[in-house]
């Protein structure tokens, strides 16, 4: 699964626990947080990407990811 892929598949587990965003367009640079992810909301969509993906990454590592790129970045790391 390449970056894109994994964008896809985060954009669908984002939806699913922020309603809201059906329809919106939003890119690599946004945060979670300003789409409207809660703390849990958001620990709750990066658990999910993760087993989706079939990768075990230590949720701190995240703690300090600024956007959805980030977020991906680190998911990749692991993946590929």
């Amino acid at each position: 699964m390449n970056r894109e892929e994994v964008f896809e598949k985060l954009s669908e587990i984002m939806i699913e626990y922020i309603p809201e965003l059906n329809g919106v367009t939003f890119t690599m640079e946004d945060s979670l947080h300003e789409l409207g992810a809660n703390s849990v909301d958001r620990m709750d969509i990066i658990v999910d990407i993760m087993e989706e993906l079939g990768v075990k990454v230590s949720i701190t590592k995240f703690a300090n990811a600024k956007n959805i790129k980030e977020i991906i970045d680190i998911l990749c790391e692991e993946y590929v």
